[in-house]
């Protein structure tokens, strides 16, 4: 019943979005055909009909109920260019749809995808952009530039740091992105809480940190801990940096330093582990900390 509901209020754009039969695993063509769900209107029974049996051909005029859907099929069969570039601007197609769907790729569509990319996308895309000369236009450089360091966009997009550390890695492109992504890395941690008192901040840098945090990204464990260290040494006023594996260390930073450069400098992966180490530290030399 709460997929029957969930579905009956679905939207076109989640159709498209999340419509195609290519998808791995259970597909949402495969959902309505097992839950069998009544369409509540025409335009609905429409969509459901696309989801289960596509459409062979599409009429010359906009649908007037489902235009996504009927921009996206004129998208598949078209091969001019400028036809794909308006279809993408004026419906707003995702880029996720129109990549596979498009006969041949080109920069001037790949610009088009851009304008309406979501935030996460674009950090995801840049390097392949700059593989296909998207980013060789500087107007472009600069939309890009402004939508990623924005520091609202930023908020908005709740995108954890080390996304941003990982665009960064992935990126060897324009230096002004690069920029770009190192302000946005130190926007993240705007909204950190700010710890009162002396604060020892102890992460682990043994070598069992050196391991990837995901397949999918350059993050290894040690950066993602380095990351969160060298935002709180900035965040708080009393800090007493400890990064350690058998020992402790003491890295020269300094609070000009960005927080990209700072995890580098604390985030390194080398040694055993012994997670006494900074509190007998503390104890041996009388340092009193309050976090």
């Amino acid at each position: 019943d709460a997929v029957k509901h969930w579905l009956r209020s679905m939207s076109q754009y989640h159709a498209v979005k999340y419509g195609s039969t290519k998808s791995e695993g259970v597909t949402l063509r495969d959902i309505l055909r097992m839950s069998h769900p009544h369409p509540k209107d025409r335009a609905q029974e429409e969509l459901f009909g696309w989801l289960v049996k596509g459409w062979d051909s599409v009429g010359a005029e906009p649908s007037p109920t489902n235009s996504l859907v009927w921009a996206l099929e004129k998208v598949k069969r078209s091969t001019d260019e400028a036809e794909i570039i308006s279809l993408v601007q004026k419906y707003k197609l995702p880029w996720e749809v129109v990549v596979p769907s498009v006969k041949k790729m080109t920069v001037g569509i790949r610009k088009a995808l851009l304008e309406g990319m979501p935030y996460m996308a674009l950090l995801r895309n840049l390097a392949t952009m700059e593989r296909h000369g998207v980013l060789a236009d500087k107007e472009v450089v600069k939309d890009v530039v402004e939508r990623l360091s924005k520091p609202e966009n930023v908020r908005k997009s709740k995108q954890l740091p080390f996304r941003f550390f990982n665009a960064f890695h992935a990126f060897n492109g324009n230096q002004a992105v690069r920029d770009a992504l190192t302000d946005a890395l130190e926007t993240s941690f705007e909204n950190m809480e700010k710890l009162e008192g002396r604060v020892c901040i102890s992460n682990d840098v043994s070598g069992s940190m050196i391991s990837l945090a995901s397949n999918r990204g350059a993050a290894r464990y040690c950066d993602i801990a380095g990351l969160f260290a060298a935002a709180l040494f900035k965040k708080c006023d009393d800090v007493v940096l400890l990064p350690f594996d058998t020992k402790v260390y003491h890295p020269k930073v300094s609070r000009r330093d960005s927080v990209m450069s700072l995890a580098e400098k604390v985030g390194m992966a080398m040694g055993g582990t012994d997670l006494a180490a900074p509190i007998n530290y503390l104890i041996d030399g009388s340092h009193k900390v309050d976090v």
